[in-house]
């Protein structure tokens, strides 16, 4: 594991690791939690690159819609 690498999360094993290095509002920190929790679940994308193909994977997806949603209960 490379601690300057641009990986921000990654599973293995079902474990989660994070990039404490990485910068990103708390929310952004809910997002990739979700997202590697997907990915502990089974779940994968193509590549690790965002691109339109993989953004529409249930790692991302899942993903949006739960940064989403606690985004819309801490800011209403």
């Amino acid at each position: 594991w490379n601690p300057f690498s641009n990986v921000v999360g990654y599973a293995e094993n079902n474990v989660i690791f994070f990039n404490s290095r990485k910068s990103g509002s708390w929310l952004d920190r809910v997002e990739t939690m979700f997202h590697e929790l997907c990915h502990v679940c089974g779940y994968s994308h193509k590549g690790n690159r965002v691109n339109s193909y993989n953004l529409l994977s249930v790692p991302y997806r899942a993903s949006n819609i739960f940064k989403d949603h606690v985004k819309e209960i801490y800011w209403e």
